[in-house]
This record gives structure tokens, C-alpha cells and sequence, in this order.
């Protein structure tokens, strides 16, 4: 049995998305260890810990987790991996409680911070062809669909949302559209996460689903450039070229969601003022409301 299949069988429990996401970064770390494939044997991670090391302190959290997750589905000691993804985390903590720019976030924010992405959008909408007969005016179109709802809503990559069906999927009822993802990151502690999108993404989200060429054969919302189904790791690099393109700063969802929460922040500190104030949670909230 590979070690690809292991992982599956061993961390059923755990969101498909959540799988997906760990296979890819113990592959990334394969391959910093001059790997082409993970391994089927554990002495490679080994390596590991003095590799990590000398990371820069995202990579370092993100890896080491991965890392972590590979010892575990070996059945081999990782104490030395826990102690450096425990410090790691912790350190990212710490920095990022301090509400203040990282040196990429710095080198990748557009100075006019969250607007420069809807001002974007605005542009690429206007400059759309009036019809889409081929699958390059289809792929501007998605372009355009995606920086319009990055610019209203930031989850995660939803690159396994599906028109109409499956766990994460985006439906239509009359003139609007809701997405709802059950299998993401934060599943178990989050729950199901109900998207209604922005008004001004409804007629834009019809056209998306109804202006599909014959080439695409799926149910997916995205499609990569060839008709196929948009994978994670393509969606993120779709992202940073839009970004690149329009606004000259090339990002993806984590820098996206660092923009809105920044241009928030006056906002939900209020919100968190007001709620240790009234001694509750959002949702002990409800309870006090009176319409």
C-alpha cells in the first residue's frame, strides 16, 4: 500500500479538503528533500526537522504539520516534529496578534488595500465580451467571476464547489445564488458555512454557469483553461495571475482575506468591545434580540 493510500484509510474522520491539503504539503516537503514522490518508507523525515529549521515562520507552520501528519501514518515517534510545529504555531500566534504586517504581506497588499481589488473587478466586468463562443472568452469571464467574488466574500479556495450538488455546492433560487460548503479546513469546529452571495454577483453568476462550452464536462463551478476540473493548487495560481494582471501585485486567498479582515478591523472591534460588555458570545447574542 502506498503512502498516499495509507493517509486516506488512516484519516477518514478528517474533512476530504483537509486530505487533500496535507498530501499536498507533505509532497511539497518530499520534494525539498529531493523526493519526487512521498515516500513508502519514514527515513526521510529524518531530514526533516533540520530542513524545517531554517524556514521562514509560515512555511515552517504549515510544513511542520504536514510533517507531523506523515509520522503519524507511518506509526513512527514524532516528538521532535510536534515540538517544532507547537513552536511555530505559537510564534505565528504572537505575531500575527500584534495586528501588524508581515514583510510578504507588506511586499503584496496594494496600497489602496481591500478597494483596489473591487475597483479591479469593476474594470475586468466593463472590458468582458458581449458573447462567449470560445473556451478563452469563458476562462476571461471566470476570471472576472472570481476577482467580483473575492471582492465581496473571502473564504477559503472553493475550488470544489459544484453547481447543484455535493457536500460544497452553489445553488440558485430565483434571481440569487447561495454557496454552502459542508467539507472544508474548519468543518468540525465551524460547521456548514452559508455564502448568500452579493447582489452584484447574480447576474454575473448566471452567465458564468450558462455561457459553459462543450468542453467542460463536469459539475464543477471552475474549470481550468482546458475544460477540466480546477484543482486547488490551479485555483491559487488563477488568483495570483488575475492579481498580477490588474491590480500589479500577484496574491491568492490568504492575502485576500488578510485585506478584508484589515479593512474590517474598526468594525469587529467594536463588535468585540460591545460583546465583552454584555458578558455573551454571537450566539448567546440572538437570544437578546428584539425586532
Amino acid at each position: 500500500m502506498t503512502f498516499e493510500s495509507k493517509f486516506r484509510k488512516k484519516n477518514k474522520k478528517i474533512a476530504a479538503s483537509s486530505v487533500k491539503t496535507y498530501l499536498a504539503n507533505i509532497r511539497r516537503l518530499a520534494r525539498a528533500l529531493n523526493h519526487e514522490s512521498i515516500p513508502d518508507g519514514s527515513a526521510w523525515l529524518s531530514k526533516v526537522p533540520a530542513w524545517l529549521r531554517k524556514e521562514k515562520l509560515n512555511t515552517r507552520k504549515i510544513l511542520a504539520a504536514a510533517a507531523v501528519k506523515a509520522a503519524q501514518t507511518y506509526g513512527i515517534k514524532h516528538e521532535t516534529l510536534s515540538k517544532i510545529m507547537k513552536d511555530a504555531g505559537e510564534q505565528y500566534d504572537k505575531e500575527r496578534q500584534k495586528g501588524k504586517k508581515t514583510k510578504r504581506e507588506a511586499a503584496l497588499m496594494p496600497k489602496d488595500g481591500f478597494a483596489a481589488v473591487a475597483k479591479a473587478a469593476t474594470k475586468m466586468r466593463g472590458e468582458l465580451p458581449a458573447k462567449v463562443r470560445t473556451m478563452k472568452d469563458y476562462m476571461r469571464l471566470q476570471d472576472a467571476w472570481l476577482l467580483s467574488f473575492y471582492a465581496k466574500h473571502t473564504p477559503r479556495l472553493i475550488n470544489s464547489v459544484q453547481i447543484g450538488r455535493g457536500a460544497n455546492k452553489i445553488a440558485q433560487k430565483g434571481s440569487k445564488f447561495t454557496i454552502t460548503l459542508t467539507d472544508h479546513k474548519t468543518s468540525k469546529s465551524v460547521g456548514t458555512i452559508t455564502i448568500k452571495l452579493h447582489k452584484s454577483l447574480n447576474a454575473l453568476t448566471a452567465r458564468l454557469i450558462k455561457s459553459r462550452p462543450p468542453a467542460i464536462n463536469h459539475h464543477y463551478l471552475l474549470s481550468a483553461p482546458r475544460g477540466g476540473k480546477m484543482s486547488a493548487s490551479q485555483l491559487s495560481s488563477r488568483l495570483r495571475k488575475i492579481t498580477s494582471k490588474e491590480i500589479g501585485r500577484g496574491f491568492g486567498a490568504q492575502i485576500l482575506r488578510v485585506l478584508r479582515a484589515t479593512e474590517n478591523s474598526k468594525e469587529m472591534e467594536k463588535v468585540r468591545e460591545y460583546l465583552q460588555e454584555m458578558g455573551h458570545g454571537l450566539k448567546q447574542e440572538k437570544k437578546y434580540v428584539a425586532k
